[in-house]
């Protein structure tokens, strides 16, 4: 190692990041400049390094200047750096989970494993229904709903028919007609109908309905996951590419 590369060392105390090795090797190239200059004057190869050096010195205050900016800037390039390395590792792996929770996601939903589960769901409420309200009209009269109306809507309204989306009831079998009872939760979603009619009651009356059950949860969360995790790889896979642009571009 020349004095040069010495002085150099010791200005930036033995900084080798980067941006500092660049200012460096610019200074170097001035004082070697400066060196050959004093050479041509007819200095000796010894003496020229040491007059370079005094010579540069004289604008050290400057200098000082130039290295402490150098050195600031560098600090904070690194420090970027490091935020879009941190930043590109967070949205590969968020890319990546996304991509996992949406292949799971689809598989389930294709195998028919919530679907099946819903429908034996949906089968059991309705039988289920079937019984309480054949219990709930055996011992009424069927034909004045007025009377029972505020019962069958407490009756609904109950933890027990929390899976009831619709209700329609009739007093004939067109159960296409105006019905004579409705009730209708607000809310939720429902892909499930079906219809019946109840056993005929002490006065061998008989009503007839249209029942909707609820989507269950379970189903409905399967299919937002799957449109959840669709949208965020794709916003994190965007995000994750301009980083990496960001970052070569550094």
């Amino acid at each position: 190692m020349n004095k040069i590369d010495k002085y150099l060392c010791d200005l930036f105390n033995n900084d080798n990041s980067s941006g500092i090795s660049e200012l460096k090797e610019e200074l170097r190239g001035h004082l070697l400049d400066m060196a050959d200059e004093f050479i041509s004057q007819g200095h000796s190869k010894e003496e020229v390094y040491d007059m370079a050096i005094n010579k540069f010195d004289i604008d050290n205050d400057v200098l000082k200047i130039l290295c402490e900016n150098a050195k600031e800037n560098n600090k904070k390039l690194e420090g970027r750096n490091k935020i879009i390395t941190k930043s590109i590792k967070f949205t590969k792996i968020i890319t990546l989970l996304s991509a996992v929770i949406f292949v799971i996601s689809f598989v389930f939903s294709n195998m028919g494993i919530a679907q099946k589960t819903q429908h034996n769901k949906w089968i059991d409420e309705s039988k289920k229904f079937e019984e309480v309200f054949n219990k709930f009209v055996s011992s009424r009269e069927v034909n004045s709903i007025d009377q029972y109306k505020s019962e069958l809507d407490k009756l609904l309204k109950s933890d027990e028919w929390d899976s009831v989306y619709r209700l329609y009831v009739y007093d004939d079998e067109n159960i296409f007609s105006e019905p004579v009872y409705t009730y209708q939760v607000k809310g939720g979603t429902s892909n499930f109908e079906t219809s019946g009619q109840t056993e005929k009651n002490e006065k061998g009356q008989v009503l007839y309905y249209r029942l909707k059950l609820k989507d269950i949860v379970s189903t409905k969360i399967v299919d937002t996951v799957k449109i959840i995790s669709i949208y965020t790889s794709l916003i994190f896979l965007v995000i994750f590419m301009v980083l990496k642009r960001q970052y070569k571009k550094l």
